[in-house]
């Protein structure tokens, strides 16, 4: 089965991809499996959820909004930007993305 990359959401691909690299950055340097598992699962569900629902993302912005409360709670416990503040900013900005898409939709 090819890829119509004229129907994929190029922007929540990348988050996506970059959101999946962060957990397996974060497992290889501290050996973090809740990092692994929750980066990858959360990348992967937010660019295939977006791609797959284009006008009406909703699971891609349940996820988005699960991942930036809990960057939100990690940067709010440790006061470190990097990587919580940083992963948290940019999810509220795809969930955010992804809520304006539904309610035009």
């Amino acid at each position: 089965m090819a890829i119509d990359w004229n129907s994929v959401d190029k922007v929540a691909a990348a988050f996506g991809i970059v959101v999946a690299a962060g957990g397996i950055a974060g497992y290889r340097r501290r050996g973090s499996v809740p990092s692994l598992v929750a980066g990858v699962g959360l990348g992967s569900g937010i660019a295939v959820a977006a791609s797959w629902q284009l006008d009406r993302p909703i699971a891609a912005a349940v996820l988005s909004g699960v991942l930036t409360a809990s960057m939100a709670s990690r940067y709010w416990k440790s006061g470190k930007f990097m990587p919580s503040g940083l992963i948290g900013l940019g999810a509220a900005g795809m969930t955010a993305k992804f809520i304006a898409q539904i309610y035009q939709a």
